[in-house]
This record gives C-alpha cells, structure tokens and sequence, in this order.
C-alpha cells in the first residue's frame, strides 16, 4: 500500500476495553510517541497523521460489536507522585500527620466503569502508514485502565483504504470524530448531532468548542468495513 495515504486500521483485543469518552486515533498515537519519548511538545505536534482545517486525520474508535457492556468497579489505591500533597508530608508541631487508608480524603477509591468485550477497535485515517505501523507495533493496551489488565492489543493490522475524507468523515456522510462545526461545514459536512468537545491532544485540558460528532459507535464488522473504506 502507498506510504502515506488513507487507510483502515484494526487492532484486535485479547481483553475487555473500557473507553471513558472518545477515543481518537490522534490521541492514541500521541500517547505513545510520548511514550518513547517522554516529550509532551513532540508527543502533540509530530503525529503521523495530515491535517486539515486545523484537525487531525484520524476517526474516533468504531468498536466491533457485538460488544456486550458490563459494569466494573476498580479500586485506585492513594497515588504518592500524584495525590501527596505538602500538607501531609511535611511534619508539623506534633510530627507526620497520619494517613488514613480506611477512612478520610486519602482513603482508597473505587471507581466504576463500563468494559465492553468486544474483539477489536477500528479506526479510519490519512497519514504516514510507516510511521504510524512504528509506532502502534508495541503498543501493549488501549483504553482507560489499561495499565491494570483492560484493552490488552494482540494485534494491529493497516490497510489501504479508499474514503475522501478519511479520518474526518465515514463513507455515509457522518463525522468520523469530533470536529468543529466550521470544519466540518468546510468539507461538506451535513446535519449532524453536535456536543462541546475537545479535538485534538491532549484532550483532558484542549480547547473546547462546538463539534460535529459521530453518529456511530458499536457497529458490525461488515459495516465499519463499508464505512471506513475497505
């Protein structure tokens, strides 16, 4: 397939996935040339992917169904690098203040989630194939929680694809991702149902504006193929 065009991109899962909100493939890779890097500038602005009208070539996740949805609860134990705060570990008058791990504002948290088990997250984009093949080849999860067993990858597979506005638009006319009404008016974009949102990394702190957003979500396999191109 050419080096740098769109393409269709799967990668399969051996574990349930649990996607807070939506997953892009530009935030997906962003996060993993930053962890080869360490480099938060580089992991946000040398994505293998092309840009247009200032938003990345890359969809949001169209997860495989069937895609059963079960609730989980994970317990997140207090974060030292992250949750230690001055107040408890500096002394004071009558020494180090006692952390409570049963009870009070550092005790342990448990959180709930949604896992879906689905068998693979796919993903319609334009970019530098090479590059983006490099960086995805090692991935080890996807997803939130990823670091305690979810969105375990077992495979990642590329191929060319043939859609006009890959990564911003599916074959139906729906948006492929969050994007800004502007931009998706200046690629032909029609009605579509819109929501404030970020669109581009990092997207816990990016700026947010009105967005077109997909109309699709767990889909068949056959249809994410006509969707996305292939």
């Amino acid at each position: 397939m050419p080096s740098h065009g769109p393409f269709a991109l799967r990668i399969g899962l051996r574990s349930s996935v649990i996607i807070s909100h939506a997953l892009t493939l530009d935030g997906l890779l962003a996060a993993a040339i930053f962890q080869r890097t360490q480099n938060v500038e580089a992991a946000h602005s040398t994505i293998p992917l092309s840009k247009a009208h200032g938003v990345w070539c890359g969809s949001a996740a169209l997860i495989e169904g069937p895609a059963p949805a079960r609730a989980v609860s994970i317990i997140q134990a207090l974060r030292a690098e992250l949750d230690l705060s001055p107040s408890i570990v500096s002394p004071g008058s009558k020494g180090y203040p006692r952390i409570e791990q049963a009870r009070g504002p550092y005790r342990n948290k448990m959180s709930s989630y949604t896992a879906l088990d689905t068998p693979a997250l796919w993903f319609s984009g334009h970019g530098d194939v090479a590059a983006i093949r490099d960086l995805l080849r090692d991935i080890p999860a996807v997803g939130a929680k990823r670091g305690v067993g979810y969105g375990e990858v077992s495979e990642v597979s590329i191929d060319e694809a043939e859609c006009a506005q890959a990564g911003h638009m599916l074959s139906d006319g729906s948006p492929a991702r969050p994007i800004p009404v502007e931009a998706w008016r200046s690629i032909g974009g029609q009605d579509a149902m819109t929501s404030l949102e970020a669109w581009e990394p990092p997207y816990w702190r990016g700026e947010r504006g009105i967005c077109a957003i997909p109309a699709h979500r767990v889909v068949d396999r056959r249809s994410i193929t006509r969707l996305i191109g292939l």
